[in-house]
């Protein structure tokens, strides 16, 4: 594995994000503002993948980019982990305000099932990576 210390950090910070995702809510936070947790967790967890691989680093917060980028490379990406894609929605637009509808307790719960399969993943082909 390249990198161990970086990957160990993206990791962590993956994980950061996952406990803020599925900690208790606040009374006043919004729902979309976790479900930007989950599309930071799996953002996270997919580049310390991407790093322990050494393959070519991707400045983007496109969940479908970088697991295109692994598959790329000819890592196995479940579909589990390709369907968390669709947590790229939160990357951005959910922090602020806008005409985009806000998140539902239903959407939080698909986003953590979402990051979580990631984060899962994520650490176990890292682990796997090791020599």
């Amino acid at each position: 594995m390249q990198h161990p210390e970086e990957v160990v950090q993206w990791l962590r910070f993956a994980r950061s994000d996952f406990g803020l995702l599925t900690g208790a809510k606040p009374e006043d936070t919004l729902w979309e503002s976790l479900c930007f947790h989950a599309q930071q967790t799996a953002e996270k967890a997919l580049k310390a993948v991407i790093i322990a691989y050494s393959l070519p680093p991707k400045r983007t917060h496109n969940i479908a980019e970088l697991i295109g980028l692994i598959a790329q490379h000819g890592i196995a990406v479940p579909d589990a982990v390709r369907e968390a894609s669709v947590l790229t929605a939160y990357a951005v637009e959910a922090r602020y305000p806008s005409d985009v509808e806000h998140a539902t307790v239903e959407e939080h719960a698909e986003a953590v099932l979402h990051a979580k399969a990631v984060l899962d993943w994520a650490e176990a082909i890292v682990k796997a990576a090791r020599p």
